[in-house]
């Protein structure tokens, strides 16, 4: 059954894939018996190498001794260094390395933030030892932890904390659905302890819990209620003490409670739980009410150092972290107060600025949101949010693209920003006002002061040639030129730029209907008598010039609609060439085959704007 390649009748390699689950101490001797070949090549992937069956166990020895020429290469996500366990020394070199901070960095996984539980619930907890005895030599630890008073104050603070993460903020205290837990447990009767007491007392908890234990239930049974946890969302709670410790992906699990003591490997690999990648989610939280930080450090000196880099930060560095994001993103405002909230947009002006601003201000929105609620991001909350207001008014002000998910953080502080937006009177989701709609100037007018209305009539004036370029490339490139020009010429008045703007403002889309209806064109083909007329220099046609020019794009404007029509025009390269041909042959004779190719491939280009994904146009 192990033989990986034989040659068969007609001569070629044949190759047999077999899956060892497990290989017993007289297999060997079973191997030599039967006459197993060892001349055919073999190759074995040993998966999860890191175990100890590879070095004190039996399955590696009777691998090398029945098949010794074979060639033996190992995967694991956590290569031992250590002198008894060493997995370099049975397996060789490595072949392939990724450590875990370049996981990070390519956004695969996240960070671990690990918390050791102290002060008021080591305080509970003697109390319970006291209560139950626990001083008497003859009380075993199992009855310690497997009793309902140590389970009871040990569900109180983990129920409390896993709400107090999942609260968003300012929103009719609704819980963020997205962030869920696990608890491991050290015995399978605290388990079941603490599974109970979830069931008895599920109203006053306020969480749905489930118990996944190898005896517990049947294996149906427990998919179902794992798939409710990973998908359905209805389970908030995995209560476990073996299951689910490794090989088990979850994004939803963003929160680890141990209290059970786990070593080596088997620790690094369980609390990797929740450092699966999700949207919103930016660390995993490991909350260590065992007290393991000992063992994570003789754990991870198992390890490479440059493997388990950045592997599990204590979340108070997390702390320092914060403060210095803080700095970074209000330095931007610097001698402004943050509550000037049109100094500081003025400020973000400049598109260089604006991007690097909102690229720190993410970086401390999410700082933030690892460390809420915790009482030490109270004296950032007020800036958290009176620069949220800046820059979604700023996204406003500018109609930046990149300004418009300025939320790229947790709901925690989403919700925090947003009310106190809307506390202002303000809806965060609504864009900014339109140049042409009616609520517009009134809009404007009622900003403060001249300047800042100014630069409102200024941006939205630039927005609206923007969008509408690829309608009428030639006539919003003008409009274009003609706005650097006033702003050129009365930057330093703002009253007097102001007045000029509203003019202008009058004449954007008037101006355009007025030159078509002289013409007796619509927009679309007064667009295509502009790139006309612009590709063969000509600034002020004749009357002849014109009459032609106005004949050849109605010819051409109707051939690219008829022509169109067609399901799916523009993926069928046969049809656009034909158009090209038509186009070809109704443009004058005359012209320069240079500019009869520019032509053509922006009438092509219009008639995608025009006629593209479903477009019709009259």
């Amino acid at each position: 059954r192990t033989q990986t390649a034989v040659q068969n009748s007609a001569g070629k390699l044949e190759i047999t894939v077999v899956n060892i689950q497990k290989f017993k101490e007289d297999h060997a001797k079973i191997a030599e018996a039967t006459g197993y070949d060892t001349h055919l090549q073999r190759i074995y992937f040993i998966d999860e190498a890191h175990r100890g069956y590879s070095f004190d166990g039996s399955f590696l020895c009777n691998l090398l001794n029945s098949d010794r020429n074979a060639v033996k290469i190992a995967l694991t996500g956590t290569p031992l260094i250590g002198e008894e366990k060493n997995s370099c020394k049975v397996f060789g070199t490595y072949i392939d390395t990724y450590y875990y901070n370049q996981s990070i960095r390519d956004g695969y996984t996240l960070k671990l933030m690990r918390e050791d539980i102290e002060s008021n619930y080591r305080v509970q907890i003697q109390k319970i030892l006291e209560e139950i005895e626990v001083k008497r030599s003859d009380i075993p630890h199992n009855k310690i932890i497997e009793s309902e008073k140590y389970c009871s104050a040990l569900l109180d603070y983990i129920t409390a904390d896993l709400k107090k993460c999942r609260l968003r903020f300012g929103n009719m205290g609704t819980p963020d659905n997205s962030i869920a837990g696990m608890i491991v447990c050290e015995t399978n009767p605290q388990a079941r302890v603490m599974f109970d007491l979830m069931k008895r007392n599920k109203v006053s908890y306020g969480l749905n819990s489930v118990l996944i234990l190898h005896d517990e239930d049947d294996k149906a049974f427990r998919k179902q209620e794992i798939d409710c946890f990973k998908k359905e969302r209805s389970i908030d709670l995995l209560i476990v003490k073996d299951m689910l410790l490794t090989g088990f992906d979850a994004p939803v699990e963003q929160v680890m409670y141990l209290d059970r003591k786990l070593m080596d490997h088997t620790l690094l690999q369980a609390i990797a739980r929740v450092n699966r990648t999700a949207p919103n989610k930016f660390k995993g939280f490991i909350v260590d009410y065992y007290g393991l930080v000992d063992y994570m450090k003789e754990a991870l000196e198992l390890f490479s150092s440059e493997d388990v880099d950045g592997a599990l930060v204590p979340i108070e560095d997390e702390l320092s972290i914060l403060d210095g994001l803080h700095r970074k993103a209000k330095a931007y405002f610097k001698d402004l107060d943050l509550r000037n909230k049109e100094a500081c947009i003025a400020v973000l002006r400049d598109e260089k600025n604006r991007a690097d601003f909102m690229a720190d201000f993410r970086k401390f929105m999410r700082s933030m949101d690892i460390v809420m609620p915790r009482a030490e991001a109270g004296p950032y909350i007020l800036d958290l949010k009176l620069m949220g207001n800046i820059s979604v008014a700023a996204r406003n002000r500018y109609r930046d693209e990149m300004l418009l998910d300025s939320y790229a953080c947790g709901e925690k502080v989403k919700a925090l920003i947003d009310e106190h937006i809307y506390s202002l009177g303000i809806d965060p989701k609504i864009p900014a006002i339109a140049l042409i709609s009616e609520k517009f100037i009134p809009y404007v007018e009622s900003l403060k002061s001249p300047q800042s209305q100014a630069s409102e009539m200024e941006h939205a004036i630039k927005h609206h040639i923007t969008v509408n370029l690829e309608n009428d490339p030639e006539y919003y490139k003008k409009l274009s030129e003609r706005l650097a020009s006033i702003l050129q010429e009365h930057h330093d008045n703002w009253e007097l730029l102001l007045s000029t703007l509203k003019d202008f403002r009058l004449t954007i889309e008037s101006e355009r209907q007025t030159e078509a209806d002289k013409l007796d064109l619509s927009k679309q083909e007064y667009a295509l008598y502009n790139i006309l007329k612009a590709e063969q220099n000509i600034d002020v046609p004749d009357e002849k010039q014109k009459s032609e020019m106005v004949e050849t794009v109605s010819a051409i404007f109707d051939m690219m609609r008829e022509k169109t029509a067609i399901v799916d025009f523009f993926s069928k390269d046969d049809e656009v060439k034909g158009l090209r041909r038509d186009i070809k042959r109704t443009l004058p004779a005359s012209m320069n085959d240079v500019v009869r190719k520019k032509v053509m491939d922006r009438f092509l280009e219009l008639a995608r704007v025009n006629f593209g994904s479903g477009k019709t146009s009259a």
